[in-house]
């Protein structure tokens, strides 16, 4: 990392300091019986990974013990290969493809059952579960935008939370309050502004995109609050478990160049761009869960056209790397040899 990107990552870090404030503590001490502070030895992180061979791989990694275990393999059959490994309740949910659609499909670990659980689904973006609910993002064969859907499993039935007309890029899960949030856009308005482009000869390099709105879905109550609203596209976010920060990937344009940025989710305001350098396709980012760092995937020392899609021998894979805020430094954690890392979720 150069002279100045670490001079940056002070700025952002001190910054980090102030927010967090008293809640924050510079070391968890794990002796200590009190419901503020994490049991970091139970932290883990989900991922799932597809391999050359065309196989969906679930794995648990241990954020205390730096370890990595295989969960369960199954044949790629799904478009986008999502999965998560449901640690408390000893189940992985995962996309399976029958019939030309992805389904949500449940794994028992302790009796190797596989359920499946929906039969309307089309595509699934995105897998939370959280107590004895699964959240997703999903697209169902009646409703062509990708929604966040509840999926009730003691009822076998879901609900969508979100309008017919909206679009949902990116969700994060707080674990502490439960809460999740998410980035959307209306579906509507952006078809009538590429309409409008398409109407004026593309005048304009790009059609004009609709604002993204970031909500804010209590999992207990049901309550949706919207947090803010942003002529950015806003690609990715995660959100802190105290919810003093996030980290949304935005572009100004659909074709634009995209930032990584720390957003003070107290004033709304950008704090700082955060630049990684020689890194390139990061497609997920999430706060530790003492939120000394942020874990993310990318793919080192790789040109920014390489296509994950083309498996090959000498093909570079993405990894999942741990950026550590004091030190700055930055560590693959987990490379999974011939596989390619669809997706990763942290659980405290």
């Amino acid at each position: 990392m150069s002279i100045k990107s670490r001079s940056s990552f002070i700025v952002i870090l001190l910054i980090i300091s102030f927010l967090l404030g008293g809640c924050r503590t510079s070391v968890v001490d794990n002796n200590k019986n009190n419901d503020e502070n994490q049991d970091v030895s139970k932290a883990y992180i989900s991922i799932t990974a597809t391999s050359q061979e065309y196989e969906n791989f679930f794995y648990e990694y241990d954020i205390a013990g730096k370890s990595i275990s295989k969960i369960l393999s199954i044949k790629d059959t799904s478009q986008y290969p999502m999965g998560v490994v449901d640690n408390k309740n000893k189940k992985v949910y995962y996309s399976y493809r029958f019939d030309h659609s992805d389904q949500l499909v449940m794994y028992d670990i302790e009796t190797k059952e596989t359920v499946r659980l929906t039969e309307d689904f089309y595509a699934i973006n995105a897998i939370i579960p959280v107590e004895n609910d699964i959240y997703v993002l999903a697209k169902t064969l009646d409703k062509p935008r990708i929604h966040l859907i509840k999926y009730v499993l003691k009822s076998k039935s879901y609900e969508t939370i979100t309008e017919d007309y909206i679009q949902v890029e990116s969700m994060s899960y707080c674990a502490n309050s439960d809460l999740i949030y998410f980035s959307c856009y209306n579906w509507d308005e952006q078809m009538i502004l590429k309409r409008e482009y398409e109407k004026d000869n593309n005048s304009q390099p790009v059609p004009k995109n609709a604002p993204y709105t970031i909500y804010r879905y209590d999992c207990k109550s049901g309550m949706l609050d919207k947090v803010l609203t942003t002529v950015k596209l806003i690609s990715l976010i995660a959100v802190a478990d105290d919810e003093s920060i996030a980290i949304i990937k935005s572009a100004d344009s659909l074709f634009g160049d995209k930032s990584i940025t720390l957003l003070d989710l107290f004033t709304k305001k950008a704090i700082q761009e955060i630049k990684i350098n020689n890194i390139y396709r990061i497609e997920y980012i999430a706060f530790s869960s003492d939120k000394k760092g942020i874990f993310f995937t990318g793919i080192q020392d790789a040109d920014e056209d390489y296509n994950p899609n083309q498996f090959g021998v000498e093909s570079p894979r993405n990894c999942l790397f741990y950026m550590d805020f004091e030190t700055l430094d930055i560590k693959n954690i987990a490379g999974l040899e011939g596989q390619y890392i669809n997706n990763f979720v942290v659980f405290n």
